[in-house]
């Protein structure tokens, strides 16, 4: 896949700033090679164009660094490499170079590559970065770069940062995304002055959104250990067993092991019958409070809800030392409100999501009255969720303990 380089700054605001190439400074055992490199890099990281296109030849072959971030139809000019470098500048993008190191000698002239991480997207402002192991290729004769090209990786990146972007933009502002993108794939950048324009306010839009959801910071977790929740003035504790797990606000907790993106299980917890203070509401179709009061009657709603076919309950049980009902349904039909059957709120585009329940899904219902006020705790898991994965849902679920 072809990756797009752009970047916001660290900012809670998601206020851009100018990017910062922490590039080394000068080693005595450098080549005359490997200082160009240097300085070329460190300019196209600070998006000096002037200073950078001084050390091309001027007919250097650069149309590889400019298809980098997916643009098509190059034909490798320094007006096109202007308009890369003034849409990273727009897009905030972020490098840290490593080293430049000269890699063989011919009569064609010195190659050199020239290591950096990155960050891009708010990756930084997530956590979710920087990135490593990317590089540019460069080759250096008589004091002149006469070819250069620039590899990102993409392994960790895209399935963490491109791909939920891309989904977002093309969902939610689908005019825009057809500026953005060459393509339907999503796997370029068109270079113009409008798409510049758009994804500099798109990608701001789109980190806002993330913060207001996560809050500022690292928004992978919960890490290994134990963690703690307040829904409807209702504190408690649980236990993450593993990690991998990934924090959607307060409302749930996803888990992808299959794939690059979506999530083969879910837990959330949500009071009943408003919802608590998570944004999430119950699905009228299936609950509604004036109907079923008490912790039993829930259960019973949801053991002959629509759409699905009741595998186990309702049953008594305990869950953190207080009585609860447990019920186990299957699902048949999609009839319920997206994303948790039961219960609807504000998907976030991004990592291991949850946008909607299909048929197949397996459904865990706990309803749990604890001093007057009902806590719905739901886990979800469709077909390809593994023994181990179901078994960490139950670990968790297992764990939780009221303050």
């Amino acid at each position: 896949m072809a990756i797009l380089v752009i970047i916001m700054s660290s900012c809670t605001d998601a206020t851009p700033t100018a990017s910062t190439d922490r590039t080394p400074a000068a080693n005595e055992a450098d080549t005359p090679a490997e200082e160009l490199g240097r300085d070329f890099v460190g300019a196209y990281g600070t998006f000096d164009a002037n200073r950078a296109i001084s050390y091309l030849a001027d007919d250097a072959e650069i149309s590889a660094l400019i298809t980098s971030v997916g643009a098509q139809g190059v034909s490798g000019t320094q007006q096109e490499f202007r308009f890369l470098i003034s849409y990273l500048e727009a897009a905030h993008y972020q490098q840290v170079h490593d080293r430049c190191q000269e890699q063989r000698s011919s009569a064609s002239g010195t190659d050199v590559r020239c290591t950096f991480d990155f960050d891009l997207l708010g990756s930084d402002q997530m956590g979710r970065g920087p990135f490593r192991g990317s590089y540019f290729d460069l080759t250096v004769r008589d004091g002149e770069i006469v070819r250069a090209s620039q590899s990102f990786e993409t392994a960790e990146f895209s399935p963490r940062m491109w791909e939920p972007f891309a989904a977002w933009v093309s969902s939610t502002f689908p005019e825009d995304a057809a500026v953005m993108y060459p393509d339907e794939t999503y796997s370029g950048v068109r270079l113009t002055e409008e798409s510049v324009r758009l994804w500099e306010q798109r990608v701001r839009d789109y980190v806002r959104e993330i913060v207001a959801a996560y809050g500022p910071g690292r928004v992978d977790g919960p890490s290994e250990g134990t963690h703690t929740r307040t829904v409807e003035g209702v504190s408690f504790s649980f236990d993450v067993p593993t990690g991998g797990w990934e924090q959607f606000g307060t409302i749930s907790i996803n888990k992808s092991t299959v794939g690059p993106q979506g999530a083969e299980a879910m837990i959330f917890w949500t009071g009943f019958p408003d919802g608590g203070d998570a944004g999430a509401a119950p699905c009228g179709a299936l609950l509604r409070g004036d109907v079923y009061p008490t912790a039993a009657s829930v259960a019973a709603a949801v053991s002959i809800a629509s759409g699905t076919e009741l595998v186990a309950g309702p049953s008594d049980v305990t869950v953190g030392g207080l009585p609860a009902k447990h019920v186990v349904v299957t699902v048949r039909e999609d009839l319920g409100c997206d994303p948790g059957y039961f219960y609807t709120w504000q998907d976030v585009w991004w990592g291991a999501l949850w946008p909607e329940t299909r048929a197949g899904d397996t459904i865990q219902v706990w309803i749990v009255d604890v001093g007057g006020t009902l806590l719905f705790i739901e886990a979800e898991t469709n077909p390809d969720a593994s023994p181990t994965l179901v078994n960490e849902v139950e670990q968790i679920i297992g764990s939780i303990r009221f303050d």
